[in-house]
């Protein structure tokens, strides 16, 4: 039951706050007064959902933002449920609360991408969505009869919700849950795959293991056999080369003893080749090196010589290259300082001018006269200036006012908020706020001329003044300019002096260069000479430094080379004839070499190499085949033991399904016999409800008197369809009129509001149930909604919104409320 509605800047509601009884409510109003905006305030509430487009349309024009609240009760709990928007409509605040018994916060917001919606929270907790609310509970204007063009399918699903039926549904798939979490629970006992489902695959799994233990001890048989004779080959070729091991160490240490032999005489050769090598490179470089040492301090005192000639012509020819550069430099600034007197010249001529023409101005502005400035002229501005935007600000209002005037004359309706107005006063106030608008268009055209000739007056004064000002500032600079001349004409001066002494060195230059050319021709000369003392030099010192490098100090000492290459090369020659092992004998250590080799040569003369490379493969390729055997043999007793295993995990999960099974058959009988919705107990109280909701429409239907005698539902397999009766028999609902068709439709709708009065819900709103009736069936319609609550199990509140105030003059009501609009904005007084 709804107990308060608050409406703050919501459509047309200023602020408004509705206490509803218990019983009937009725709202009373005309057209677009702000009744129906009541129901939007309910559902938006509820469910963020509302007939008006779009969210920013139910925020009040010019405020900025709107906030619905409502308090109702459901059982025997009360709560409350409050949204808040912006100007734009945006959702900014969403909260449901629990009042009573406990007071306690229940969800804030619509994060839905968390599950935690409001709306479908409180969609859960009235077992009603928004859709299924409108038809059952809440009926909009203009959607009364919607319920009769329901199809049977959908009329079924909300006879389903309003008695509860639903329910059997939603616990039908929540007792999905548990049995599939107990069928979870009993995979992880059994081996994580099995269940009561796949019962026949474990029996298979377990008769398949069987079978490959079986298969897998006879592989273990046949595997064992071959390893014994493998073992037995094995050994006997183990026996075999152990006679061999002795003679094939000492080949070994025959093969290891030749290859250091060859590698030390190698090493050795190599050096002797590169020491003969260098010997016959060395011995006739030494001999010419000694002819050019001694020659060294001759060329020394030759290059000292040719060197001190060289400084002192290059220091001649410096001094010359100065006094040129200078000269050539005075030949630049001789240009500059005529470039300087041709600008000075130019900047004279531009001064002596530009006096000329000051002193011209100074003389015509010598007779101009200056202003008194008015006194006040600039507050008296100021003033005039704010009083013109206040008057045109008045212009405005007075023209906005008439042309509403205008527009309420020719439409009968309010420009702002389009409701009706009456024009009898509008016509009479007309004339006078056309006069008032003249009046303020005159008394701003005075004003206007008024400040204009104010700032006439204000821009004359400012020209003379500027004059005056600009009068001073020329004789100032008509002595700026006579001092600029006097400096012009003393620096000319100065530059014809520093020319005449530049243009005198200068002619100096010829001279000057043909002593540079002179200079130049004999130091080349003199670097001639010195190139060829260095290179003597050069080559002199180089010599003695090869010399000292290689240890020669006099011809006996190439003397002494001579025959150290000679024993070299008998050496050499004879190393290099390996016929005889013998001849590597070089040193005392390649001796030692040659003598192992022989003893051991000797020792295996008989030793057959390859017999023996052929019995290690033999060796080999027979341990590699008993490790393949025995580890296949392991592999078979493990697969053996892994299949006894499993075999005695899948007996005991065989028992345990076998026990888990008679519980689920039980649980599975009790969920689909009890808990479908289309099973016994469901099918029961749909009949049920059908028998009492044909009842109860048949008995409001006959009081409207439109010779409908009975309206019945009747159920298929998945459908409820509804069915009309009179004298005549069945009548299609398709071709009822339009008030036959919202009298069926009212009486299903008292019907199903009389049943959920005794379930779930316990309220009802029509919005202006009466459009397609006439007057005798408002009566009727008024008749039964006196007598709603009479019943024992009658609805606990109705909400009536209507335009037909005289229908309920005589009626009995629980409370009325008055709703009318002045100036957009909607008044509610409880009457």
């Amino acid at each position: 039951m709804i107990e308060k509605i608050i409406l703050k800047d919501f459509l047309s509601h200023e602020n408004t706050e509705l206490t509803l009884e218990d019983g009937i409510n009725v709202f009373l109003g005309n057209n677009g007064a702000g009744k129906s905006s009541v129901i939007d305030a309910i559902t938006y509430a509820l469910y963020g959902k509302h007939t008006r487009d779009r969210d920013r349309n139910l925020v009040r024009r010019g405020a900025s933002g709107s906030a619905v609240s409502l308090a109702f009760t459901y059982g025997h709990n009360r709560y409350s449920v409050e949204r808040v928007m912006g100007s734009g409509g945006k959702l900014e605040r969403a909260v449901l609360k629990q009042l009573a018994p406990v007071e306690r916060p229940l969800i804030a917001g619509e994060r839905k991408q968390y599950d935690e919606s409001l709306n479908q929270r409180v969609a859960a907790l009235l077992r009603l969505d928004y859709e299924k609310m409108r038809v059952a509970a809440i009926i909009q204007q203009g959607e009364l009869d919607s319920i009769i063009q329901y199809k049977p399918s959908r009329f079924k699903e909300l006879m389903d919700s309003l008695i509860g039926i639903d329910r059997f549904g939603k616990a039908y798939e929540e007792m999905r849950e548990p049995i599939d979490k107990f069928r979870e629970k009993l995979r992880a006992e059994c081996m994580g795959k099995y269940d009561d489902q796949n019962y026949k695959q474990l029996l298979d799994d377990i008769e398949q293991i069987e079978s490959q233990i079986a298969q897998s001890k006879g592989d273990l048989e046949l595997t064992e056999s071959q390893l014994k004779a493998a073992r037995e080959k094995l050994e006997g070729l183990k026996a075999k080369i152990s006679e061999l091991e002795p003679i094939k160490l000492k080949k070994d240490e025959l093969r290891m003893q030749r290859e250091q032999l060859e590698g030390y005489v190698s090493k050795l050769l190599k050096e002797m080749n590169r020491k003969m090598e260098e010997l016959k490179a060395d011995i006739p470089m030494a001999e010419n090196k000694l002819k050019e040492f001694r020659l060294i301090n001759e060329a020394l005192a030759e290059l000292d010589a040719v060197e001190q000639r060289e400084r002192e012509a290059a220091d001649a020819l410096a001094s010359l290259k100065s006094d040129i550069k200078s000269a050539e430099n005075h030949k630049v600034e001789i240009s500059r300082i005529d470039d300087e007197i041709k600008s000075e010249m130019d900047e004279l001529k531009r001064n002596k001018s530009k006096l000329q023409n000051l002193q011209a101005e100074v003389q015509e502005l010598s007779c101009a006269d200056v202003f008194q400035f008015p006194e006040n002229l600039d507050q008296t501005i100021e003033e005039l200036e704010n009083k013109r935007y206040e008057l045109s600000d008045q212009v405005t209002r007075a023209e906005e006012k008439v042309k509403n005037y205008e527009e309420i004359m020719k439409s009968g309706k309010c420009p702002t908020c389009d409701s009706d107005v009456k024009t009898t006063g509008i016509e009479l106030r007309l004339p006078d706020a056309k006069s008032e608008l003249n009046s303020k268009r005159a008394e701003l055209e005075s004003v206007e001329k008024l400040y204009l000739e104010k700032r006439e007056q204000l821009r004359q004064f400012n020209e003379n003044r500027l004059k005056f000002e600009k009068r001073e500032a020329d004789l100032r600079m008509i002595a700026d300019y006579e001092s600029r001349i006097k400096q012009n004409e003393e620096r000319i001066n100065l530059y014809g002096v520093r020319k005449a002494e530049l243009e005198e060195i200068v002619s100096r230059l010829p001279s000057l260069e043909t002593e540079r050319e002179k200079m130049e021709r004999e130091l080349k000369e003199i670097r001639k000479s010195k190139s060829s003392a260095h290179e003597k030099y050069t080559n002199a010192r180089q010599a003695g430094s090869w010399l000292e490098a290689k240890g020669i100090n006099s011809q006996e000492t190439v003397d002494f080379m001579k025959a150290e290459l000679a024993k070299i090369e008998k050496t050499v020659k004879n190393v290099n004839d390996r016929s005889d092992i013998r001849n590597m004998a070089v040193d005392e250590v390649s001796e030692k070499f040659v003598k192992r080799v022989l003893e051991l040569e000797e020792e295996t003369g008989k030793f057959d190499e390859a017999e023996y490379i052929r019995l290690t493969r033999e060796r080999d390729e027979a341990e590699n085949k008993v490790k393949d055997i025995d580890g296949m043999a392991k592999h078979i007793r493990i697969k053996i033991d892994e299949l006894s295993e499993e075999k005695e995990k899948l007996e005991a999960v065989r028992v345990t399904i076998e026990v888990a099974k008679n519980y689920i058959a039980i649980y599975e009988k009790i969920r689909n016999e009890i808990f479908n919705r289309d099973g016994s107990l469901a099918t029961s109280l749909r009949s049920w409800a059908i028998r009492e909701l044909s009842f109860y429409a048949s008995d409001y239907v006959r009081s409207f008197g439109i010779g409908i005698s009975e309206v019945k539902l009747s159920e298929k397999k998945r459908d409820v369809s509804i069915e009309c009766y009179s004298g005549n028999g069945m009548t299609d609902i398709k071709s009822l009129s339009g008030g036959e068709s919202v009298a069926i439709a009212l009486a299903l709708r008292f019907a199903m509001a009389k049943l959920m009065g005794m379930g779930m819900i316990d309220f009802i709103i029509l919005d202006e149930p009466t459009v397609y009736l006439d007057e005798e069936r408002k009566r009727s319609l008024v008749n039964i909604i006196s007598g709603f609550n009479a019943g024992a199990q009658g609805m606990k509140q109705m909400v009536i919104i209507t335009h037909d105030k005289e229908i309920f003059e005589n009626s009995t009501v629980d409370a009325m409320f008055q709703f009318e609009k002045l100036n957009g904005i909607t008044r509610v007084e409880k009457i």
